[in-house]
């Protein structure tokens, strides 16, 4: 059936024959390029998979429980059975081998498999926590505050967060605005086109996570990414050709996190995090691929900036810091450390003198 689902879509995907108003052209084109794209995958999963509502008991797996193991278990409750059945010394010295061996296998396994998750986690940071915090069965939990009525909830938090900012900028609106100092360098007039390669090499560094509003789970986009290839090259390029980010795409799901845990459940204490649709996101990591590629031909950024860049992070800032201050120390100098920290920075950036 998921043969003929990606077949019955790369028939419906003829986005060259697509007509738009002339009005906003640009806009409009690309804007319905992506309507019919995922209008036409939706009628196609509709028709050979329908959305049905089943009740499944879900059961953590153990990556290491393996079919060998799961022979081993069965074997030993097996001779239990005869033991139990014939209580002799021999049945009973072949049924504790087995257990012995069947318990020996799983600490084998689990230590090679742990081993194994450490190892790719090496350099990750977000993941080894992860990962510790599920060896140690530490759960992330995200109360709600009590005084809130389950209706006013959306726009009780919504109105904490625009307001939050609003109340920013109206303190930085009495202050002198900052002229910059522009480098002589080249803009981008317009960005070039990115290659299938580029756009599969994209996707397969994004992770395998779903939105409610995508048009199709992110592991059906991958396992057929070279029927779907073409079209999402084509859409990422309408992209940048024209300079315009699809309205659709705009849309996100936000929830509300706890900042930390332990803290009070009041709304200033929890932070936004949106939940981004897969083409949304590819066309962002597009745009940051071009981007990066003129910043680094031009040596935009600063020597010592650490955050977004690749190959640098709070590990190699850390180091560059230690490491200024022991020489400091060598050379009997005082140091002195002004850590500032910014409240809601990426929400307050004037748009418009960027």
């Amino acid at each position: 059936m998921e043969h003929i689902i990606v077949s019955n879509m790369m028939d419906c995907f003829d986005t060259h024959n697509i007509h738009c108003p002339q009005q906003h052209r640009f806009r409009s084109k690309h804007s319905c390029e992506t309507q019919q794209f995922e209008s036409e995958l939706s009628d196609v999963l509709e028709q050979h998979a329908p959305l049905k509502e089943r009740t499944c008991v879900c059961r953590p797996s153990k990556p290491w429980f393996s079919e060998d193991i799961v022979q081993l278990k069965r074997q030993s409750r097996k001779l239990e059975r005869v033991w139990q059945k014939y209580p002799e010394k021999s049945n009973f010295e072949a049924f504790k081998t087995a257990r012995t061996k069947y318990f020996d296998t799983i600490v084998e396994e689990k230590k090679h498999v742990v081993s194994e998750k450490m190892v790719s986690a090496k350099g990750n940071s977000k993941k080894l926590y992860s990962l510790v915090c599920e060896l140690t069965g530490t759960k992330v939990e995200n109360p709600l505050p009590d005084n809130v009525a389950d209706t006013n909830f959306a726009e009780d938090f919504a109105d904490s967060f625009m307001n939050k900012i609003e109340k920013i900028r109206q303190s930085l609106k009495d202050f002198p605005t900052h002229k910059l100092k522009r480098k002589n360098v080249p803009c981008i007039s317009r960005f070039q086109e990115l290659t299938t390669d580029e756009v599969s090499k994209l996707i397969s560094e994004l992770n395998t996570k779903s939105c409610e509003l995508d048009a199709l789970p992110t592991h059906l986009f991958k396992a057929y990414l070279n029927d779907l290839l073409p079209n999402f090259t084509k859409l990422v390029n309408l992209s940048l050709q024209q300079g315009v980010f699809p309205d659709r795409y705009k849309t996100a799901i936000v929830r509300p996190l706890l900042k930390k845990a332990g803290l009070e459940l009041t709304l200033s204490n929890y932070r936004p995090v949106s939940n981004l649709s897969f083409l949304s996101k590819l066309i962002e990591k597009a745009v940051l691929l071009r981007l990066n590629s003129h910043v680094d031909a031009h040596n935009l950024l600063p020597k010592n900036q650490s955050a977004y860049r690749r190959f640098h992070s709070c590990e190699s800032a850390l180091h560059r810091l230690v490491n200024d201050i022991l020489a400091g120390m060598e050379r009997q100098e005082v140091t002195a450390i002004i850590a500032v920290d910014l409240s809601a920075a990426f929400d307050t950036v004037d748009h418009d003198i960027f």
